[in-house]
This record gives C-alpha cells, sequence and structure tokens, in this order.
C-alpha cells in the first residue's frame, strides 16, 4: 500500500488516500568507499487499480548515490 496526500483543497488540508501498489527496486550500483557493497538507485511504484489524486499509473523515483 502506499499513501498520497490528495491535496484538496490544497497540500496542508489534504487527505491520504491509500492505493495497492507494485514495488520494484532498480539500477543496483556500487556504494561509496565500499565498492564490492551493492545498493538500488531506482524505486518504481506501479498503482493498481484506482490511484490516488492524478498520480500517474507508474511514478519512478531515484535513490541515494
Amino acid at each position: 500500500m502506499n499513501a498520497v496526500d490528495d491535496r484538496e483543497p490544497c497540500c496542508a488540508a489534504g487527505s491520504f488516500r491509500s492505493a495497492r501498489v507494485t514495488v520494484r527496486l532498480g539500477r543496483p550500483a556500487p556504494w561509496g568507499k565500499r565498492p564490492h557493497v551493492r545498493h538500488f538507485t531506482r524505486l518504481t511504484l506501479g498503482y493498481h487499480g484506482s490511484r490516488p489524486g492524478i498520480q500517474p499509473r507508474t511514478v519512478t523515483l531515484p535513490l541515494w548515490n
């Protein structure tokens, strides 16, 4: 489940709406001073059925480098 602020009437006064999602982690990369340790650098959420507010069907976010 993922919760998103519907921003109605504005961000501060909005309500959080929940929706089912598939979470995918991708783009593994070496981690700084420990190159033998790898970490994921991208997170993708795929919404199932209805989604909160104006969220697109798929959301991709960068993770730390």
